[in-house]
Formats: structure tokens, sequence, C-alpha cells
């Protein structure tokens, strides 16, 4: 967001969120905008999952953000977004083999806390797919990072061409646009 621009909840009507590490991350820099405050960040130590995250060939990153949800649980709840306080329509899009982070827990526990406020929540959730799922259509990945990722070809893609569909009918209906 520039500089000086205020971030207002109050004119959202909808909101999808890809439960990926950039998505998410301005998901929380324009929730922390609206509450004109930061929220605090979740610490990794040595002692919290990097022994588990470095003890295979190609890292397994999730480990270190499991593990200090663990070790750092009033941290863990104090950088809660509280999605439930959005009354707006929710789209989530989670995979389930994330390796940096569990993208399918962190879906399930925001539209249950949704539903026992009594808001509905849409869930897209691609149990075989990676971390790599995003953007507008099918977007080939070549998996060359120096950590793991999860998912496969074939499951990203299968979720990739999904989740943008869906998104846009989301949006539509949500905010009501004709075609």
């Amino acid at each position: 967001m520039p500089q000086g621009s205020h971030f207002r909840s109050t004119l959202l009507r909808a909101v999808t969120i890809w439960l990926l590490g950039t998505v998410i991350s301005m998901a929380i820099v324009a929730h922390a905008q609206s509450e004109g405050t930061a929220k605090p960040a979740l610490p990794y130590t040595p002692n919290a999952g990097l022994d588990k995250a470095f003890a295979t060939k190609v890292p397994v990153l999730a480990h270190i953000y499991i593990e200090g949800r663990k070790a750092f649980p009033e941290f863990a709840k104090a950088a809660r977004i509280r999605m439930e306080n959005f009354k707006g329509a929710v789209l989530l899009i989670a995979v389930g083999d994330d390796q940096m982070w569990p993208a399918a827990d962190m879906a399930t526990s925001i539209a249950a806390t949704r539903k026992a406020a009594g808001l509905d929540t849409e869930v897209l959730l691609f149990p075989k797919a990676g971390h790599l799922v995003g953007g507008d259509g099918y977007s080939p990945n070549d998996y060359n990072t120096p950590f793991a990722m999860g998912g496969n070809a074939k499951e990203d893609a299968h979720a990739q061409t999904t989740a943008w569909p869906a998104t846009m009918r989301f949006l539509k209906k949500a905010l009501q646009v004709s075609p």
C-alpha cells in the first residue's frame, strides 16, 4: 500500500485468501493497517524446528513454522488474524501438501472460526497440490528451489486451473458484478 494510505475493512465486501506466503503476507499487512497497529511476528529459534527442517536433503521449512507455533503459543495467539471479525464473503484457497507452512490446517481453522461466528466461508482445498500453486491460471513450476515445496506438476496444474476461475466466480457473486 502506498505510504499514507489506510485500509478500511468497512469498504470490503469480499476477500479471497490464497493460503500461500505472498498472498497471506499481503492480507496480514492489510489487516494490521486496518487496526492501525502492527501484529506480532512469530519468532523462530534454533530450537524450534530447525533440526526437523534440515534433517532431509531438501529442507522442509514447514517444520520451523509448526514448531515455532508450539514453542511460542502466546505469540501465535497474538499474531492470529481474527477473520471472524470480517463479515464479508471469504474464499480460502489452500493446498494439502504445502511443505512451507500448514496451509490446509490454517484454512480449516479459519473456516471453523468463521462458522462458529455464523459466517459463511468457501474453502477450495487441493490435498495433493503444493506451495507453488498460485497465479491467474496455469503457470508451470520448475520446482528448482532449494526447499521442499510439495505437490507435483499434475496436482499443482489442476489446482491452478481450477482455483483462478473459481476465484473470479466468487468475486463476481460476492461483489454482485454483472458479466
